[in-house]
């Protein structure tokens, strides 16, 4: 009884470990205001057309910590208009990393239509989470059945 009592409280502290991971994972990562009003110069630029310039803005954007998806794409898109063709490319993989399912960002990226695409960095560490927490459990059960065997032959 008190084994299945501690199997029970460890499933459910592993289970809220999880959730906590899970959610911290997916939360979005949060735009300071100093960084909202870079971004919206940045966008200002963009569409008077000082490419170069919306680039180094959204570059400092990045550096402050606004490293997402959208704003990978918004250098990517703001190096190419530049001519900066390896920046753009650079930057553009780093957004498609990040947000692989973003059909704008996969057309931007050059990914085919067909090709499925890859996990996200939030998705890969879930995945090895869930991963090691199943190995862990079946490590459980197998040192719990070893253990009961032992008991028994004594």
């Amino acid at each position: 009884m008190k084994k299945i009592l501690l199997v029970g409280i460890s499933a459910l502290l592993v289970m809220g470990v999880m959730a906590w991971g899970a959610l911290q994972l997916a939360a979005p990562t949060q735009v300071s205001s100093t960084d909202a009003e870079t971004f919206a110069r940045a966008n200002q630029l963009y569409q008077n057309g000082q490419y170069a310039m919306a680039a180094q803005l959204y570059q400092q954007a990045i550096a402050n910590g606004g490293d997402n998806a959208a704003a990978y794409y918004n250098l990517g898109v703001a190096r190419k208009a530049s001519g900066d063709v390896k920046g753009a490319t650079a930057a553009l993989a780093q957004a498609y990393a990040l947000a692989p399912r973003d059909a704008q960002i996969a057309q931007a990226f050059g990914a085919p239509a067909q090709w499925v695409p890859a996990l996200s960095s939030n998705e890969l560490a879930l995945t090895a989470l869930l991963a090691a927490t199943a190995l862990a459990f079946a490590l459980l059960i197998v040192l719990e059945r070893h253990w009961l065997g032992r008991a028994t032959a004594l």
